[in-house]
């Protein structure tokens, strides 16, 4: 099962859970809404779950040992644990509000495309561990939308974690929307964004497959690379492209932490930005600054 599908299945089930947070019901009460909502997934996927709480002072509901299978799949996909922060159990499409944790999925590699294929080449094992979290709220009557956090995490390699507001922008699932979207995108209004990676082993085993490559140590292959960005960082007049290339230069001497931010002085519509501008002038409008 891919992350996607996964997710919203278990998103789905989380309309259920919702109920009880809510309304701060105890846990069994909890077991019987939640089996409610399982049984109306039936002809979409089997799921099962060990045990649920659910904590009366933050309302939050967790589920435990949850274990999806699509009906059609084989193999049923282990989750260690599923907490509910909120969830807008009243939406007839689009959820307007949701905070939802996946903690550990096991999935396969080879469920993963192109991804997986790079794991493999990484000599990341044929299963590995996935967590995922959903924190958005979306604001119907003045179409805007703010990701608070949207993260994959997949264990012992690191995550990527984006926060984004928007505004001018309507969502919907039904084919008008999605080709409103679409096609509209230059309407869509800018107010911050945020992409953050957090590097637990991965920067260091794609030094270690280019080292096998070119026949060098890792530790080469990084001296290559920082002289590189040295050398451009020397030749750089622009004060914002030398800033950047420090940061990255930053990340790869002590690989840790490489986030992307845009926060521009005023909210900015996409079609105010010039189709043939280069990119430092699109990097000054977006206010973006890099940190390593």
């Amino acid at each position: 099962m891919k992350p996607i599908s996964l997710f919203f299945s278990v998103a789905t089930l989380a309309a259920g859970a919702a109920w009880i947070g809510a309304d701060a019901y105890a846990e069994s009460e909890a077991r019987k809404r939640i089996d409610q909502r399982i049984a109306q997934m039936q002809d979409v996927a089997e799921i099962r779950y060990e045990d649920v709480d659910v904590n009366l002072l933050s309302r939050d509901v967790s589920l435990h040992g949850v274990s999806v299978r699509p009906r059609q799949s084989r193999e049923a996909l282990l989750i260690e644990r599923v907490v509910i922060d909120e969830f807008d159990s009243n939406a007839t499409d689009v959820p307007a509000f949701m905070s939802l944790q996946l903690h550990k999925a096991e999935i396969a590699t080879a469920s993963l495309g192109t991804l997986g294929a790079g794991l493999r080449e990484l000599d990341y094992p044929d299963k590995v561990n996935i967590s995922l979290t959903a924190d958005y709220h979306y604001d119907r009557r003045e179409r805007q939308l703010d990701i608070r956090r949207l993260e994959f995490d997949l264990a012992d390699a690191g995550s990527l974690s984006l926060a984004l507001k928007l505004s001018n922008i309507e969502l919907g699932s039904d084919e008008t929307s999605l080709m409103r979207l679409l096609f509209g995108y230059r309407n869509l209004i800018i107010h911050n964004a945020e992409l953050r990676l957090q590097d637990n082993s991965l920067a260091e085993r794609i030094l270690q497959q280019q080292a096998e490559e070119q026949g060098i140590s890792a530790d080469q292959v990084r001296s290559n690379a920082l002289a590189a960005l040295d050398a451009r960082i020397a030749d750089s007049e622009d004060p914002l492209s030398r800033e950047t290339l420090t940061q990255l230069r930053q990340f790869i001497a002590e690989p840790d932490t490489l986030s992307a931010s845009i926060r521009p002085e005023q909210p900015l519509k996409i079609r105010n930005i010039p189709r043939r501008a280069d990119p430092l002038t699109i990097a000054r409008m977006l206010n973006l600054q890099i940190k390593g």
